[in-house]
């Protein structure tokens, strides 16, 4: 039996959680679907900067005056090719921000957002502590963030999920989409998106070995801190 999922230790600042006041590093949800939230992930890095993952779309007044007090939005991350509903409104609202995504999700971002940049500058912006790791062969393109320290916290993107149904329907609908209750893996992302299933599965297991995540921050639902969080990651793969 899995180790029941001790709470993620947090603080609620507005309407942000602050999943770590030390790198500002934040997390929010929106609805896509009924019981899938999905995560907006925001870091700090530099002296004052804010980079944000996974934007939602129409940006609340409140969410944005929580940032702003906390530092510059300077850069915007779309994570993968699908996860590009609120760049053109976070743009907007931080024109001076850069926004971003992995080479393979480009051309569909650029859909939403005509100044997309690679990932090389931003890269180079965040400094040591935090990595982005894109994966290869995806369809999609799809980017991972790491912020390193005594306690790694990784954002995994549309390979994991952690997410709990509030009622019927919404279990209804985790279920016709293969997702369970709490931790899972996404069976959609390996099945359509990834080029080299095999090398998908080496690259995840590698990945999760080298950081040996503290923090688990999913790109849909709740981010998950538990002693077996490592154990728990190695026994979805194959």
């Amino acid at each position: 039996m899995p180790a029941q999922d001790s709470p993620t230790p947090s603080l609620e600042d507005g309407p942000w959680t602050v999943l770590d006041s030390s790198c500002s590093l934040l997390s929010g949800t929106y609805s896509t679907g009924p019981g899938n939230l999905t995560t907006t992930l925001v870091v700090g890095f530099g002296d004052d900067e804010l980079l944000v993952v996974s934007p939602g779309p129409k940006p609340e007044e409140a969410r944005l005056e929580a940032l702003q007090a906390r530092g510059r939005v300077t850069a915007i991350l779309a994570p993968n090719g699908y996860h590009r509903a609120g760049l053109a409104s976070w743009a907007a609202a931080f024109p001076e921000a850069s926004v971003h995504a992995g080479d393979a999700a480009l051309k569909r971002v650029r859909g939403k957002v005509e100044r997309v940049e690679d990932l090389s500058g931003l890269e180079r912006r965040l400094g040591p502590e935090i990595s982005l790791l894109e994966l290869p062969d995806m369809r999609s393109g799809e980017v991972w963030l790491s912020c390193g320290g005594p306690d790694p916290a990784l954002y995994c993107g549309d390979a994991f999920a952690n997410l709990r149904a509030s009622g019927a329907f919404s279990a209804a609908f985790l279920w016709a989409f293969g997702f369970g209750q709490g931790l899972s893996r996404n069976p959609w992302q390996r099945r359509l998106m990834a080029l080299d299933r095999p090398g998908y599965d080496r690259w995840l297991r590698a990945t999760i070995d080298r950081i040996e995540p503290a923090l688990l921050i999913p790109g849909h639902g709740s981010a998950l801190r538990t002693d077996d969080l490592i154990e728990r990651l190695h026994a979805l793969l194959p």
